[in-house]
């Protein structure tokens, strides 16, 4: 299989690797979780040679276009996709990594993955920071009719509890596991990167 391609992951790759530059600490190894098809690693991963890139997904039938990615790394640093998922004990099987990243995961879970991933946040042994690419509602609000648009959609397509996140809830429940909200940047198309650090 070739090294598949979204066009939102061509569109948005730029913007995520300029936020990541300011945000991924130079000694941090990465675990992503969701991987998809392997763009956003097979992208950031060439411009972190010092670091270590972990894929996973829920979906083992992704991982050849992940592996096709990690062919063709010039830095050849991402590891063998592994099977991760939310609303699992996933914790048990991550890799030990300081820096946990999501790229436009949140939408397509519900209210058991979410626990399941703050769990998770708290569980995994060094992890200091998670960063989360998204679209999120603020203060319970869409920011954009675009977003309710999709939101409705997403709902349609993976169930009644997918859909966009409020980010000041999400950002109570990562303070309750002992991650503090540092930065919220706007990102194109009405998205932001979240930068969550450990202050346990």
């Amino acid at each position: 299989m070739d090294a598949l391609t979204t066009l939102p992951g061509q569109n948005n790759k730029g913007p995520i690797l300029e936020a990541l530059q300011k945000q991924l600490s130079p000694q941090h190894n990465v675990l992503e979780l969701g991987s998809g098809t392997g763009q956003h690693l097979g992208f950031l991963a060439a411009h972190f040679p010092q670091q270590i890139f972990y894929p996973s997904d829920a979906v083992p039938d992704r991982f050849e276009s992940i592996e096709a990615w990690i062919a063709q790394s010039p830095t050849q640093n991402i590891q063998a996709p592994r099977v991760l998922r939310l609303g699992t004990e996933w914790w048990l099987e991550a890799p030990k990594v300081e820096s946990l990243l999501l790229i436009n995961v949140l939408q397509t879970i519900g209210a058991t993955e979410i626990s399941s991933l703050v769990q998770g946040c708290m569980s995994v042994e060094g992890l200091k920071q998670v960063l989360i690419y998204s679209p999120f509602k603020r203060n319970g609000q869409f920011v954009s009719e675009s977003d309710q648009r999709f939101d409705e959609w997403i709902k349609q397509k993976n169930g009644s509890q997918a859909g966009v996140k409020d980010l000041e809830t999400l950002t109570t429940h990562f303070d309750t596991a002992g991650f503090k909200r540092l930065d919220v940047l706007d990102m194109p198309k009405g998205n932001f990167f979240v930068h969550f650090e450990a202050h346990r």
